[in-house]
């Protein structure tokens, strides 16, 4: 954190907010970093609560084309933009539809079990 303080294992309170109603996007930046840069924040009257936990790295994982952890070196020479125009091109044709994993959501023992509002 900003603090100095690692936030895992602990309960931790995300403030929401509404996106803005319309903003430029810019091709390299991620959409919701231009957000918080440029745009005025307005409170969404709701917060979510979660629990980061750390996760044991590796001691080695090959390279490979495309890495699947933070810590994998990559060997593509690919760049950004050619695989965005190749993930729109995929996108506009039609593929099976995919089976998508649901989330696992889970909560401590005795934990109140609360619904946003």
């Amino acid at each position: 954190g900003a603090n100095g303080v690692r936030n895992i294992d602990g309960k931790l309170r995300l403030q929401l907010y509404y996106p803005p109603p319309r903003t430029k996007s810019h091709s390299n930046v991620v959409e919701v970093y231009d957000w918080w840069a440029k745009c005025p924040r307005n409170r969404y009257p709701s917060t979510l609560y979660v629990t980061v936990r750390g996760v044991k790295l590796p001691d080695h994982v090959a390279p490979s084309f495309r890495s699947m952890i933070a810590v994998q070196q990559e060997q593509s020479s690919t760049t950004l933009c050619e695989l965005q125009r190749e993930g729109s091109k995929k996108s506009c044709e039609s593929l099976p539809e995919e089976k998508k994993e649901l989330s696992k959501w889970t909560r401590l023992p005795g934990q109140a079990c609360r619904i946003p509002n």
